[in-house]
């Protein structure tokens, strides 16, 4: 004869057991490590552009750009860069006619962006008349210029 007791209690113990085995505690997800930022995109050195002009304001920009000059004009050159780099020697190289200098003068900067840099030559007794040109140099490598004109 079966024992009604006993097979109750069986059962209920191996109930208790089935479902204490099939329910495992939870484990902790292992922990997500954050996503980096990404780095700023450095940007190489370079030129954007060159302005001339016969004045320049206090952001070292050219108010009016123009191509053509007086004799007694002061000519700026507005430089503007964008990039990094430790350091940069930015020069201008001015030359008459065919090739002959007229002035060169550098500017040692340390971009870290935008930035503008500032040129001029002058003569106070009058440029004379033709054609010149301003190569501007980045560590020696020519990285933009500009042709202009002398009225007569």
């Amino acid at each position: 004869m079966h024992h009604p007791k006993r097979l109750g209690g069986a059962l209920a113990l191996g109930l208790v057991l089935a479902l204490t085995s099939s329910c495992k505690r939870a484990e902790a997800p292992p922990p997500v490590a954050p996503v980096p930022a990404p780095a700023p995109a450095v940007v190489p050195f370079g030129v954007k552009s060159v302005q001339l002009g016969s004045s320049i304001g206090p952001d070292k920009r050219v108010p009016t750009p123009m191509s053509t000059f007086a004799k007694g004009d002061t000519i700026y050159a507005s430089v503007a860069t964008d990039g990094a780099a430790p350091t940069v020697t930015l020069s201008a190289r001015w030359t008459y006619g065919d090739g002959q200098p007229v002035n060169e003068s550098s500017e040692t900067i340390s971009p870290t962006g935008p930035a503008v840099t500032e040129f001029h030559i002058s003569k106070p007794d009058g440029w004379p008349a033709g054609s010149y040109k301003v190569e501007i140099r980045a560590n020696g490598a020519v990285l933009g210029s500009q042709q202009f004109t002398v009225a007569e």
